[in-house]
């Protein structure tokens, strides 16, 4: 009789520890994600928003580069040199009329300002390595609006610190927790 509840509460044991809480967003940890931005205002922005909610979420390392250009921040996409960048709906780079190979940069849902015209996008290769990200960034679709972008810009113009600014609007849209 001992033996059966000793098994029993064994057997239950193993299934808790096996099924209990579910897996956490830290597939990417240990890792560096690469998150371009072209130099404008506009995408240091957006870039620290989307890393910031990488790093909190996943717990994983981002690098973030600037480069001077749309065409160079493309041209690095194309030598996998970023792993994540803003595109418009109109860029050659997504529709595959030449300046990348058609499907290497893989769209998501976009954020909402430009009237939808500006998502981001990863390398394919990334999101074959990370799915969960595309699940992750996407969380951020439709919740920035131009009216929502031009007061986080005035906010960054005001206190300079873009990583601020992007953890302050990640926390009030609940999309970030913690410090």
């Amino acid at each position: 009789m001992v033996t059966k509840l000793l098994l029993g509460l064994l057997a239950m044991g193993l299934v808790f520890g096996l099924l209990g809480e579910p897996p956490r967003a830290h597939a990417c940890a240990g890792y560096t994600i690469t998150v371009g931005s072209d130099g404008s205002s506009q995408q240091e922005l957006i870039t620290q928003i989307m890393a910031e909610l990488i790093r909190q979420r996943t717990g994983t390392k981002i690098k973030l580069v600037r480069f001077n250009s749309q065409a160079e921040l493309l041209m690095a996409a194309e030598q996998h040199a970023v792993d994540l960048v803003m595109v418009t709906s109109a860029q050659p780079a997504v529709t595959g009329e030449g300046l990348l190979p058609e499907n290497m940069l893989r769209q998501l849902k976009p954020f909402g300002y430009q009237e939808g015209q500006v998502m981001p996008a990863f390398h394919a290769a990334t999101l074959k390595r990370f799915p969960a990200l595309q699940r992750l960034i996407n969380r951020l679709a439709g919740e920035i609006d131009d009216a929502t972008l031009q007061q986080l810009l005035e906010e960054v113009r005001a206190e300079a610190d873009l990583r601020a600014v992007a953890k302050k609007f990640l926390h009030e849209r609940k999309l970030i927790f913690g410090s």
